[in-house]
């Protein structure tokens, strides 16, 4: 089985640290899900500077196909981010090329021949959302804590698996969100809500998951682990539902382990 990511990347710079990841949600699914075996590939844009060639550099030493990455004239994306009570957390960021990807015919061509196709609210594909999903046998799309129901609404028809971060959502907000789903056709709903675990709707039947206790160092990935963890055990493995959750949140764990979400350090 194959994946690709699309769209997004970022690097993440660790104001206290002086350091940079590279990182972004496509890019980090992409990443995990080569570390678990499948043959991945990343597709998005990059700004033709030194940060942009570090971060093909550094995709390309984890395996992740990199042929299809467009160098764009510009900046490529740095987010900066510092630790607050233990926990990383977003402080700014400038803004790069990341969010100008444009596919092609080319591109939908190479995307037709993955098993998995994995994009992001953060891509902004939005308005080539139905030729991704034509060209993708399965779209998968992490909504984050960023999307309201309008966007759903639009966007949820499109997808085979829907992502959400809900630590601070209500029981009735998640409620919701399982029906949208439900209602927009969706096979797989999983919201993940950091220290009180994750539940799953797959296919009409929910399922539970706590945390994998473990020393945390860093959460930044954790999330996207769990998305690449669950994809992985659920449809390439074909596990049941339930293992698979018990598979991401010991691999969202491990994510913890380590600075950014899977290291490659370069100074800022």
């Amino acid at each position: 089985m194959k994946l690709i990511g699309v769209g997004d990347n970022v690097l993440d710079h660790y104001t206290d640290q002086g350091l940079m990841y590279p990182g972004g949600n496509a890019v980090n699914v992409a990443v995990y899900a080569k570390k678990m075996g499948l043959e991945t590939a990343y597709l998005g844009s990059v700004g033709k500077d030194a940060p942009g060639k570090w971060l093909v550099d550094a995709l390309s030493k984890e395996g992740v196909d990199v042929s299809y990455v467009k160098e764009l004239e510009g900046k490529t994306n740095i987010c900066h981010v510092a630790l607050v009570e233990g926990d990383r957390t977003f402080v700014g960021s400038d803004r790069g090329v990341s969010d100008e990807l444009y596919l092609t015919e080319e591109d939908f061509a190479f995307l037709s021949t993955f098993d998995l196709v994995h994009s992001s609210i953060y891509s902004r594909l939005e308005n080539q959302l139905e030729e991704l999903s034509k060209a993708a046998a399965r779209l998968t799309f992490d909504f984050s804590n960023d999307s309201d129901a309008p966007y759903r609404k639009d966007v949820l028809p499109w997808v085979t698996a829907a992502f959400f971060s809900g630590s601070d959502m209500s029981e009735g907000e998640i409620e919701e969100l399982f029906l949208e789903c439900r209602e927009a056709g969706v096979e797989l709903c999983l919201v993940t809500r950091g220290s009180q675990g994750a539940i799953l709707e797959y296919k009409g039947i929910r399922y539970y998951q706590g945390i994998t206790p473990i020393e945390v160092v860093d959460t930044l990935g954790a999330g996207d682990g769990f998305i690449a963890a669950l994809l992985v055990a659920l449809y390439a493995h074909r596990l049941d539902p339930q293992t698979s959750m018990k598979k991401a949140s010991e691999f969202a764990a491990k994510v913890c382990t380590d600075y950014g979400a899977f290291g490659q350090a370069m100074s800022y």
